[in-house]
């Protein structure tokens, strides 16, 4: 019964994924992403700055 379950579950998943996305989308989600270092600055605290810097120059009177 749960074999049967996870396999309809799976099945409606990539056609929700295809007919919504593409096929290029789900071959992608299950690709393996290139490895590389990390780096919390350049990923998560540059785009915050300059996110902040847009706001405050957009704002400015």
């Amino acid at each position: 019964l749960l074999l049967g379950l996870g396999s309809y579950l799976i099945t409606l998943f990539s056609l929700l994924v295809i007919t919504t996305r593409g096929l290029d989308d789900l071959i992608s989600l299950f690709r393996r992403l290139p490895s590389r270092k990390v780096n919390p600055f350049d990923d998560v605290i540059v785009p915050l700055l300059l996110q902040r810097l847009y706001v405050v120059i957009m704002n400015h009177d």
